[in-house]
């Protein structure tokens, strides 16, 4: 059973005046940056987010640099090359033999696999 349809965005804010009620650049920026200040960073929100992607496709769902770096647009592998840190529970798993094995992709999405 699914509840009614309130609007067409995942993220809406109760305040917002905008159709649909969804959350505008702004205000995006607004909080991203009160969140800045509060952690002690200056990091824009284009960035943040790019990189925190970046980072999670890499070392949590286990895509290699390349297939980032075509998702991401980089020219050079260095620029992806930033965003693998391997987390210190990921490195324990690895040595322990608890990962599993991904497929490999397939050549017709265009990844070398």
């Amino acid at each position: 059973m699914r509840g009614p349809i309130i609007s067409e965005f995942l993220f809406t804010c109760k305040t917002s005046k905008s159709q649909g009620k969804r959350y505008s650049n702004s205000g995006l920026n607004r909080i991203w940056k009160a969140a800045c200040k509060k952690a002690g960073e200056d990091i824009d929100l284009y960035s943040g987010l790019r990189h925190s992607r970046c980072s999670q496709l890499i070392n949590e769902y286990g895509l290699s640099m390349q297939e980032v770096q075509v998702v991401a647009d980089h020219a050079d592998i260095r620029s992806t090359a930033k965003y693998a840190k391997t987390s210190v529970a990921r490195e324990k798993e690895l040595m322990e033999g608890r990962v599993v094995k991904l497929r490999k992709a397939k050549k017709d999405r265009g990844f070398d696999g």
